[in-house]
C-alpha cells in the first residue's frame, strides 16, 4: 500500500500552488497597470495636440474648462489625500477621463488630429466647428462609444462616413454642417434610434429624403435648408 503524502509534501505543494496562484494574480495587476498607464499616456498625447486649437477640453469632474493650454483640475472633496498626491505627480489623465472637447473652426484641423481626439474614447461631448477632416479619417469616430453630442463641419465628407457614424448607438444630438451627405447617407442614420436633435444645414440632402428619415425617427428634431 501507498504510503500517505507527508506534512511536508502537503504543505509543499500548497506552496507551489500559492505561489502559481501569486504569480498569476500579480501578472493580471501589472498587466490591468500596463494597459491603464498606455490609456493615460495617450489621452495625454491626445490633449496636448488638441490645445493648439482655439477652444477648451473638459474632464470629468472638472468645473471650468482650460481654453488654449492644458487643463487644470479642481479635485473632489470626497477624492482621498493619495489620490490627489498621484493626481498632482503623475498628471490628470492618469486619474480621469476627458468628457468634453469644444474648438473653433479652423480648416487645418487635419484627419490626424481628428483621430487624436477620437482616442479619448470616453468622451461625451465633441464639437468641431470647419475641418479638413476626410472620410478615410473620420473612420476614427467608431472609437467613440460614449458619444452623445457630436458636431462637424468639412466638405471632404460624404456619405462614406455615415456607415461608421451610424454605429454611435449613444448619440442624441449630431450636426452635419456644411458636409456632402446625400440621402442615401441619411437614410443610414435611421439606425441611430436614440438620436434626439439632428442638423443638416447646407447639405445635399433633399425634403424627400428627411421625409424617409423623419417617418423612421419621428421623435428626431430635423433642422434642415434646402
Amino acid at each position: 500500500m501507498e504510503a500517505r503524502p507527508t506534512f511536508r509534501r502537503r504543505l509543499l505543494r500548497f506552496s507551489l500552488r500559492s505561489m502559481m496562484l501569486a504569480v498569476l494574480l500579480s501578472s493580471l495587476v501589472f498587466a490591468k497597470l500596463f494597459y491603464d498607464v498606455r490609456q493615460a499616456r495617450a489621452r495625454r498625447d491626445a490633449v496636448e495636440r488638441l490645445v493648439h486649437f482655439p477652444g477648451f477640453v473638459l474632464y470629468e469632474n472638472e468645473e471650468r474648462a482650460s481654453r488654449n493650454s492644458m487643463p487644470t483640475f479642481e479635485h473632489s472633496a470626497d477624492e482621498g489625500r493619495l489620490k490627489v498626491w498621484l493626481t498632482e505627480q503623475l498628471g490628470i489623465d492618469y486619474f480621469h477621463d476627458v468628457q468634453l472637447v469644444c474648438l473653433s473652426g479652423r480648416e487645418e484641423f487635419s484627419d490626424e488630429d481628428f483621430e487624436a481626439a477620437c482616442r479619448l474614447s470616453k468622451l461625451k461631448s465633441l464639437r468641431l466647428g470647419k475641418t479638413a477632416v476626410t472620410d478615410e479619417g473620420f473612420r476614427a469616430v467608431t472609437h467613440l462609444t460614449s458619444i452623445e453630442s457630436f458636431s462637424i463641419s468639412s466638405p471632404h465628407l460624404s456619405d462614406d462616413s455615415m456607415l461608421p457614424l451610424s454605429q454611435l448607438r449613444t448619440l442624441k444630438t449630431l450636426v452635419l454642417f456644411e458636409t456632402e451627405i446625400t440621402d442615401d447617407g441619411l437614410h443610414l442614420l435611421t439606425r441611430l434610434s436614440n438620436l434626439e436633435k439632428l442638423n443638416l444645414r447646407k447639405t445635399q440632402v433633399t425634403e424627400e429624403g428627411i421625409k424617409r428619415f423623419q417617418s423612421a425617427l419621428p421623435n428626431c428634431e430635423v433642422r434642415w435648408q434646402g
